[in-house]
Parts: structure tokens; sequence; C-alpha cells
């Protein structure tokens, strides 16, 4: 059973020092814990702290300098070294500014996985669950760097650049193609049966990259603020032996994104919310399952397993839609705005909450993704199914009221 996190010990407190050209000598401590939970999971979190103030600037290293777990499914610990440094200024040309810098080696020994439903019109059409790492697979890990510059020109405005580079040096995924494993549920019993089956029996290993920039403008008055935000994001992975293990476009990879929004509040308990978002450049416009199961099968010899009539109709299905290529299936744009009106009123003890949210309040008919439809004429013409669009919620008016006390 999981008997939860328990605090063993502080295993090191030791003075540190540090200089820094431009800075006087940096002292602070570093301090170790020791944590062991019931899932077989032992971290240990080194942190430093290394702190320097003065009437001008100010130089902090502060986060954990690496974490060292031990995993024991596999019998093995893990070290994970990381590092962050923030420089923060009182006063320059544009007003008080601040820069981060970080950077470190993080491995996940829970993972989620989205498993794709088979059916393609399914209410949920993916289940989600968490694995921890057993001792067939290495953990997950990626190597990871970032910045952050803020900058506060004037009075209630800020301006904030961020940016960030991760490699994925070792990667999970569902590998749809696997097999599925002898099982008598007789002999072995359900319980046994799963607990006993490997995960490298079903997952299969990749890698990629992701890197991305955002660029933020916050204005805030008396009872109001406004915000500007504009991401660009990229990300490719490979997925085991899905699309014959090449790199493609995340399926969650939305390259350009733009967010405005506005907060008011112009009477006591009264808020007044305005979101507007725009996205651009998303790719695997299928349905992610045609994909997992379509595509994972797009270069095997289908007819071992079906009749010969259907394993071409799937064949052809594959080839004409070209399920092997999810970066080639470009779905339009997003646009939408949603507003809402919020107040809350103490009635003695409990107060009351209502808010009215309209969501997509000019009706646009923005695309989730494709899916196949059965067409008569197309079929018997061409023996495809046809393609059709998956719309996002329409204009959609919401009220909730709630009494809290």
């Amino acid at each position: 059973s999981r008997l939860g996190s328990v605090l063993l010990a502080s295993l090191l407190a030791a003075p540190l020092a540090a200089q820094v050209e431009g800075f006087a000598p940096l002292e602070g401590t570093i301090d170790t814990l020791l944590t062991i939970d019931g899932s077989g999971f032992g971290t240990a979190k080194p942190k430093v702290f290394l702190t320097q103030e003065g009437s001008s600037k100010k130089l902090t290293l502060k986060d954990r300098l690496s974490r060292l777990t031990y995993v024991a499914a596999r019998q093995r610990a893990y070290l994970e070294p990381r590092l962050a440094l923030r420089l923060d200024r009182p006063g320059g040309a544009l007003g008080p500014w601040s820069l981060r810098l970080a950077s470190g080696l993080y491995r996940q020994y829970v993972q989620q996985f989205d498993v794709s439903s088979r059916s393609p019109r399914a209410l949920l059409s993916t289940n989600r669950t968490w694995l921890a790492v057993d001792s067939t697979v290495s953990p997950p890990h990626a190597a990871h760097g970032a910045a952050e510059v803020v900058v506060q020109p004037a009075r209630g405005l800020t301006l904030r650049a961020e940016a960030y580079y991760r490699r994925y040096l070792h990667a999970l995924a569902i590998d749809y193609t696997a097999g599925r494993p002898a099982f008598d549920p007789v002999s072995d019993g359900a319980a046994s049966g799963v607990a006993s089956l490997p995960q490298s029996a079903f997952l299969a290993a990749g890698d990629g990259a992701a890197y991305g920039a955002a660029a933020v403008v916050e204005k805030r008055w008396e009872g109001a603020r406004a915000e500007v935000r504009y991401e660009r994001g990229r990300s490719r992975r490979s997925f085991g032996r899905l699309f014959d293990g090449s790199a493609v476009p995340a399926p969650w990879e939305e390259p350009h994104r733009v967010e405005l929004a506005m907060d008011w509040q112009p009477a006591a308990g009264l808020t007044v919310l305005g979101r507007w978002h725009g996205v651009w450049g998303r790719t695997w416009g299928f349905r992610q399952g045609y994909y997992d199961f379509l595509g994972a099968v797009a270069g095997l010899d289908l007819r071992n397993a079906l009749s010969e009539q259907l394993a071409l109709d799937v064949i052809r299905q594959i080839r004409e839609y070209r399920l092997a290529h999810p970066e080639e299936h470009r779905l339009p744009p997003i646009y939408q705005l949603d507003l809402s009106v919020a107040y809350a009123r103490r009635l003695g003890g409990p107060t009351l909450q209502t808010r009215l949210d309209l969501l997509n309040v000019f009706d646009r008919s923005n695309v989730a993704d494709w899916r196949f439809a059965y067409d008569p004429a197309l079929f018997s013409a061409e023996r495809l199914l046809l393609r059709e669009e998956r719309l996002l919620l329409p204009f959609t008016p919401a009220l909730a009221v709630r009494v809290a006390w």
C-alpha cells in the first residue's frame, strides 16, 4: 500500500560561498532532504540558496541544485542536475528589469498517457491513464533550458519575453501495433494477468525536440487589467514504430497563438471579463485514433488479419487520405471571443456568486478536427469514406449560481 511521503532526515547543511564578477561574494547554505514513499521512489533534493542584495542590484541563485531519485522497480538511482540564475535591477533606461536563466535534466517516473478509443464517434476520443515505470522501460528524460526577461518601463505596464528549448532524449509512447499478449483468465486471473504484462510489450521509445518563445504586454489601471500575449512554438516527436519511426510535428502543437484579455471591475463585487484567442498552424487534422490505429498499420500487409476486400478498403483509405503523414493535414485557424460577467455579494454569513458566460460570441464554426463518415455514393464509386468536420462549441450561454459559506 502507498504510505505517502515521509521525511526521513536532513542530511547536509554546509556553508557555501561564491564569487560573481561585479558582485560581492555570495554566501548561503546547501540543504538536502530525503523522502521515500510507498510507490518505491526515494528522492533526495539538495537545494542551494545564494543571495546578494545591494542598493542597485540583486543576484539570486535559488533553485534545486540537483535531484537524486532511486527507483525500486529498476534498482537504480538517477541524478538530475538543475540550476537557475536570476538577476534583478531596480533601475535602468527602461525602468526596473529582471532576467532569469534556468536549465536542467528532467525525468518522468510516472507518465501520463492518452489512449485513443477504437470508436471514431466516441464521446471521449481518448482515455487518460498514468503509469509508473517498471523494470522493462527506462524513465523518459529531457534536457531543458529557459530564459525570461521582465521589464517595467512605466507604472502599471509590464513587458515580458520568454524562450525555451527542450530536447527529448528518451520518450515513451503507446505502441498501437503491439499484439495482444496471451492470457488465460482461468489459470492466471485478471489481476495477475494485467500485473504481469511488462510495459515494454506496449510502450515504444522515441525522441524529439521542442522550442518556442512568447511575448506579453500587461497594463494595469485602477480596477482594470489588459493583457496581450503571443506564443510561437514548435515540437517534433517520434512515436516508436508509428510513421516508420520518423519525427513529425507533435499532435498538441500550436505554432502560433494570440490571446487578448481584459478584466474590469466597474463596481464592488462586479467583474466583467473578455477573452479572445486565435490559433494558427495546427496539423494532425483527423482524430488522433485514425493515426494511431490506421497510420500504425500503413506499411503492413493486412490480408492475413482481414478479409481481402476489407484489407484493400483499409489500405485505400490510408493511402488516399495519407494517414501516415499527419503533418500534411493542416486545420483552419481558430478565432473565438468569450465574455463573462460575475457578481458576488455577501448575504450575512454566506456569499452569493452569480456568473454569466457567453462562449464563442460570434458563433464561429471553429474546426476541432476531421472524422470519417459513410456516404453511399462516394463509397460505391470509390470505396472511400467521406471526410467531415467536427466543430467546437457554437455560441453557448451558461449561467452559474453558487452559494459559499
